[in-house]
């Protein structure tokens, strides 16, 4: 059976979001309960614009959804990879 190329990157971006949206409230929750934001970059967003620290990742993915057609399969199965090792991690902290 062949893969579905157009079907897969559909399921990989729903994949994408909801790993962003676990990572934003993985997050919120460890930094509640004594964490601290590893992320330079991420760690400026929080000091500069707070609760609202994680639109700017939304309007990443936004925008790598309505482009991808365009972003080679390869690049979208590892950012998912990633970011699954990325929630993973939080959600380790979370329960340690």
């Amino acid at each position: 059976m062949k893969l579905d190329i157009p079907r897969a990157r559909i399921l990989i971006i729903v994949v994408l979001a909801t790993l962003q949206i676990a990572d934003v409230l993985s997050t919120n929750f460890n930094l509640d309960h004594g964490a601290f934001e590893l992320n330079p970059l991420v760690e400026h967003l929080m000091v500069v614009l707070g609760a609202a620290w994680w639109l700017p990742k939304a309007g990443i993915m936004a925008l790598l959804a309505a482009g991808a057609r365009r972003v080679s399969f390869r690049a979208l199965s590892t950012a998912a990879a990633i970011y699954t090792c990325i929630v993973v991690n939080n959600i380790s902290q979370t329960l340690s």
